[in-house]
């Protein structure tokens, strides 16, 4: 088995197995042994193809090679992917750029154009667990912070990064949004379990986590999460810290119970 290539180039890895993909992307980094300056990474959401083009062609501040990596790359635009195929030259000489996203690239989508004049690699090996992240969310729906940070610990401690996580608070916080919003409509529990496709006792029980978590509030978590997840991205924060800020932040809201007690 001929093993994978590495240095500069343009490399795109699809695919869900997140963990196999951050283990490829940490041997690129290892190849091409950037110093920190010539370090990039952010959100595919966030990258203009004039920035793009500028960071491709700008020397290395220090060594032979940048490594510039582009995540959630199913969002990135046509205009930047024509930066990639139209400066791959000098990509190949100054830059490890490492194009990753889990999403499907359908055959219409610009991303595809990058196949001809890249390193194609597929991590799809992965059968998500459906219980991974439950112990977090049902943490913070009880309020305990101490066993959400565990949890937080042991999906990190098994390969699961930062933003990984920070996604699927964002998916709690929409699921509890909803239902609270129609809690708040005052809609029986079978309409909104209807409704929402998701089963009476679950309802029932996010009913109780929604206690002292209103609608207003849970948007501004929403944004905090988002505004979380960007800074993580693109390296403003750091990943772990921020990722217990918002934890704890979720844990200690109050209750009407505490309030009253208070």
């Amino acid at each position: 088995m001929m093993a994978p290539s590495s240095g500069p180039g343009v490399y795109l890895l699809l695919g869900p197995d997140r963990l196999r993909k951050r283990s490829r992307l940490e041997a690129l980094a290892n190849a091409c042994a950037p110093n920190l300056l010539d370090r990039h990474q952010f959100s595919a959401a966030e990258c203009a193809p004039a920035f793009l083009a500028g960071l491709i062609r700008e020397q290395p501040a220090a060594g032979r090679c940048k490594l510039i990596v582009i995540d959630d790359a199913h969002r990135l635009s046509r205009e930047c992917v024509e930066v990639l195929v139209r400066h791959q030259e000098v990509v190949r000489q100054l830059a490890c750029v490492v194009v990753m996203t889990e999403h499907d690239v359908e055959a219409k989508h610009p991303l595809t154009a990058l196949r001809p004049c890249s390193t194609v690699e597929e991590f799809r090996d992965a059968a998500p667990d459906a219980k991974q992240g439950f112990a977090l969310v049902e943490a913070i729906g009880r309020r305990d912070v101490a066993a959400a940070l565990q949890a937080m610990n042991r999906e990190l401690a098994e390969g699961r990064e930062a933003v990984e996580l920070f996604g699927l608070l964002a998916w709690q916080l929409q699921r509890w949004l909803t239902v609270g919003h129609l809690l708040e409509r005052g809609l029986p529990r079978q309409q909104i379990a209807a409704a929402t496709k998701l089963q009476p006792w679950l309802i029932e029980r996010m009913s109780g986590e929604l206690a002292g978590r209103p609608t207003a509030w849970l948007r501004r978590m929403v944004q905090r999460c988002w505004e979380r997840d960007v800074g993580a991205k693109t390296g403003r924060v750091i990943p772990r810290l921020a990722l217990e800020e918002l934890i704890v932040e979720l844990c200690l809201v109050s209750s009407p119970s505490r309030r009253a007690v208070a």
